[in-house]
């Protein structure tokens, strides 16, 4: 029997690739070879870098957990040691940082997080229309198994508040921009709505979430309001 290369399953084969390669340039995104051979180098890239970022943040997690040890005279591995002997873990303790995200977690592993809380703007589990149709669109951009934390997702809100405020400003101007910022809004963010501050800091909800094995967090806590940004608050100045 002949063999069949525009079959229901060929086409549909055909189409999955050229939609992944619909970000890159030239003949990688139209023609169905260039774009097979970008696609596969491409997910060849994303696996190994993601194998590498894990290793790199399990690095850093220990260097910081060291260098916190070091300040009382004790070595890292007798602190974890410590802490497995202790029975310590965190379904029984309680641990809120503000610096750990779904990057990190994606790093370190969620066993070694899980149970803890974090305090952020933004979470990859927020349900909301923003977030929703966010996710899945980075998601198709950067693959499938990329996290978005909360310091991604500020990465995002950048260019947007930039561009907003160069339109009120009507001008590149550094000094008009600057002046044209205040009350500027956001409403397409990822966590929501945002409105920046006459002190040039966004107005934005608070939210604590509980991280889960799988990486995610689960949110435990929002304000009902945005809270209002104090980048200098009274004695820390």
């Amino acid at each position: 029997m002949a063999r069949v290369k525009r079959s229901v399953q060929g086409k549909k084969h055909r189409h999955a690739v050229l939609e992944k390669a619909s970000g890159y340039s030239g003949a990688k995104s139209r023609g169905f070879r260039k774009a097979n051979e970008q696609v596969m180098h491409s997910l060849r890239y994303a696996y190994r870098d993601r194998r590498a970022r894990k290793g790199e943040f399990r690095r850093l997690w220990i260097v910081r957990i060291n260098a916190g040890c070091r300040q009382h005279d004790i070595s890292y591995s007798r602190f974890v040691a410590g802490l497995k002997a202790a029975g310590i873990d965190m379904s029984k303790q309680t641990l809120l940082t503000i610096s750990v995200t779904e990057d990190e977690i994606d790093g370190i592993g969620g066993e070694n997080i899980a149970g803890a809380y974090a305090c952020m703007k933004y979470f990859q589990s927020l349900d909301n229309a923003n977030n929703k149709a966010f996710v899945p669109a980075f998601k198709k951009l950067w693959g499938e198994k990329t996290v978005i934390g909360d310091v991604t997702q500020a990465g995002y809100l950048g260019p947007w508040l930039w561009k907003l405020t160069c339109e009120k400003a009507g001008s590149f101007d550094v000094d008009k921009i600057a002046a044209a910022s205040p009350g500027v809004e956001f409403k397409a963010a990822p966590e929501g709505y945002v409105r920046i501050h006459e002190n040039h800091h966004l107005w934005s909800k608070t939210r604590v979430g509980k991280a889960k094995l799988d990486g995610q967090f689960e949110l435990i806590f929002e304000t009902a309001d945005l809270v209002e940004p104090d980048p200098f608050p009274k004695g820390y100045q």
